[in-house]
């Protein structure tokens, strides 16, 4: 690709951003669809308002938002999508006239993982683990799909306890419960096992590879399905406990994929097919075991 003064610049603001994989994706994207553009990870360290305004006046075309600003920006934005509204939760920006709107496709890049790998979240308890703003998207995504009870526990449980009240408000009748991280094993024992647990916390998130959010034996052998947001490393402590108690692991790599086609679609208004996203999964692959 050729950089010159007509090529599009998009990027990633968090803290961290070091262990970002996103530029090898947006990358392959714009190869396929042939657009001049770079995608750049910026660490924010301090005011996070200044960022986005300064990222606007470079004429940055659009941003991803990770932790811990997913819910710390909304803000600053000149205007937010619905479902982001709903959320409280944002994870892309995207230039309007005077500002960014904000955008959340981590829940429909969830939904469309959970489904690829040929799981159904509907009758069966859902455990999120976390209750930031990954966590908030996995709540609201599971709520969707009717589970028989949806259990949140965190280090801090009155965050569960609000997380719960705020998906209840938006699901009138769903069945939650929730608690400390301590809690956990204990909470989906009572619910029956079988369940699908989404890891929406930064713990085992490289280079601190060795933690895992929950520790109680029960947690892992209720768990059929383990889903963990993090892709890096490409295997969790939390996905290596999962797989040795006998259920399914995944990675976050998935729902990066699919959240940055929805970001890279609305930023662009290019159509990302099947014969992209094959390309861009085999580009996410390589660049995480680099």
């Amino acid at each position: 690709m050729r950089i010159d003064g007509h090529t599009e610049v998009y990027g990633l603001i968090g803290k961290p951003v070091g262990h970002t994989v996103s530029p090898a994706l947006h990358d392959a994207f714009a190869r396929v669809c042939g657009r001049s553009l770079v995608y750049v990870p910026f660490q924010v360290d301090g005011d996070l308002g200044a960022a986005v305004k300064g990222a606007y006046e470079l004429n940055i075309r659009g941003l991803n938002v990770t932790v811990p600003y997913k819910s710390r920006v909304i803000p600053f934005l000149s205007d937010i999508d619905e479902e982001a509204h709903l959320l409280g939760a944002v994870n892309t920006l995207v230039r309007i006239p005077g500002g960014y709107k904000g955008y959340n496709t981590d829940l429909a890049g969830l939904k469309k993982a959970v489904h690829a790998d040929g799981i159904k979240l509907s009758g069966r308890p859902v455990m999120i683990i976390g209750a930031g703003g990954a966590a908030r998207a996995a709540s609201f995504a599971a709520a969707k799909e009717s589970p028989s009870v949806l259990i949140i526990v965190n280090r801090t449980p009155a965050k569960a306890r609000l997380l719960a009240e705020e998906v209840r408000k938006a699901f009138p009748g769903l069945k939650t419960a929730e608690g400390s991280l301590e809690d956990a094993g204990g909470l989906i024992s009572g619910s029956g096992g079988h369940a699908a647990v989404f890891q929406c916390t930064s713990a085992g998130l490289y280079p601190e590879t060795g933690e895992c959010p929950v520790s109680d034996p029960e947690v892992f052998r209720g768990t059929e399905y383990g889903f963990d947001l993090i892709y890096n490393p490409e295997e969790t402590l939390f996905m290596k406990r999962v797989r040795q108690s006998g259920g399914m692991a995944r990675n976050g790599l998935a729902m990066l994929l699919y959240q940055g086609a929805a970001s890279f679609e609305l930023w662009t208004g290019e159509k990302i097919g099947d014969e992209a996203l094959e390309e861009a999964m085999r580009t996410l692959s390589r660049a995480v075991q680099a």
